[in-house]
């Protein structure tokens, strides 16, 4: 019942201002700026604002899970070894294919197919 009647209570008071703001606006704007209609029709979207103000001034409760959800994961393993090989001596492709390297040479192949020195 707190929460309701500080929702009212705000409202009020937030309603009180833009009630006070909107009359302003209207005094000061010229007669013939706005008719007799308009003026009505701002009124009523006011009255409109000043009833919903307190609806969005409730506190609003979500539903929380009961229980947290708990979730193990296996163990990932991060290290990994590339096998060394000797590279004295090799002239093949061998050891840059252990290495990771052998890409570099078909790049080169390639390029050189598209462009002929």
């Amino acid at each position: 019942m707190n929460a309701v009647a500080s929702a009212l209570l705000n409202g009020a008071i937030l309603s009180a201002f833009l009630a006070a703001a909107i009359w302003l606006c209207l005094r000061l704007a010229p007669r013939h700026f706005l008719n007799a209609a308009t003026r009505h029709m701002v009124w009523w979207m006011v009255l409109g604002i000043t009833i919903a103000l307190p609806v969005f001034q409730l506190p609003v409760h979500r539903a929380r899970p009961a229980k947290p959800v708990q979730v193990s994961l296996p163990a990932v393993e991060t290290r990994q070894t590339i096998p060394r090989t000797s590279l004295a001596g090799d002239s093949s492709g061998a050891a840059r294919t252990a290495r990771g390297q052998a890409g570099s040479t078909n790049c080169n192949s390639a390029a050189q197919a598209f462009f002929p020195s």
